[in-house]
């Protein structure tokens, strides 16, 4: 039986459920249309081809199904196997997170999967006792994001035109590069009430999913993957 559970902690009950009408495979993150219009299947067939051709001679991706197969896990990963054909799938999703859907009686949705993590007052009390100060807004945008000088005067500016400097609401950012940035930050925050409610740091030591557990963190501003989505909605 355990070489037919699957476990999809990265994709939400709709991907899954998109396996019996032809109209429903489009490709995801492709930007083509639901349901695909006659005059893009030509576009989602070439881009599907050319993901199958990527998976198929990534060294990485054969390593890690190598390496798997070698500790007892049969077959490909989860998440390119066709799960109606599964005994049973494992599916972070919930309806109230979800599209309307059908979901089959082999898909179990069992809410976000996220890992144990170190209480930001261990991993950072100098965090946490920033944290304490009053309402906070966590922006952090995933390790790969490389902001421009105009997106982080927008980001500044939206925030401060959005909330008062008078209603205790503060601001935590990690921006990367944070020092090539520092001159146009120190003219953004000139006002000493507003420099004060933002913490701009390279990096956030306490992992992001321990920050969001503290009371005083209302909202969570992230790149959108799966993983941030559902730390965020949990």
């Amino acid at each position: 039986m355990a070489e037919r559970l699957l476990a999809l902690p990265s994709v939400g009950a709709h991907t899954l459920c998109a396996s019996t009408d032809s109209q429903s495979l489009v490709r995801l993150a492709s930007g083509i249309p639901f349901p695909i219009p006659w005059s893009w299947f030509l576009l989602n067939i070439w881009i599907t081809v050319r993901l199958v051709y990527a998976m198929a001679t990534s060294s990485e991706l054969n390593g890690l199904v190598k390496f798997r197969n070698e500790h007892g896990l049969p077959g490909q990963l989860p998440a390119i196997t066709v799960p109606p054909h599964a005994l049973h799938v494992i599916s972070p999703a919930i309806r109230e997170l979800d599209y309307p859907l059908h979901v089959p009686s082999n898909i179990g949705l069992y809410g976000p999967v996220v890992l144990d993590t170190i209480p930001v007052e261990v991993a950072d009390p100098e965090l946490a006792q920033w944290l304490d100060r009053g309402k906070t807004v966590m922006m952090c945008m995933g390790t790969h994001f490389r902001y421009t000088e105009s997106q982080v005067r927008a980001v500044v500016s939206g925030f401060l035109s959005a909330v008062d400097h008078d209603c205790g609401i503060q601001f935590l950012w990690k921006l990367s590069g944070k020092e090539m940035f520092q001159s146009l930050i120190d003219e953004l925050l000139a006002d000493p009430r507003d420099r004060e409610r933002f913490k701009i740091v390279d990096w956030i030591q306490a992992d992001p999913f321990a920050v969001m557990k503290h009371p005083n963190v209302i909202v969570s501003i992230h790149h959108g993957g799966a993983n941030s989505y559902y730390e965020a909605a949990w």
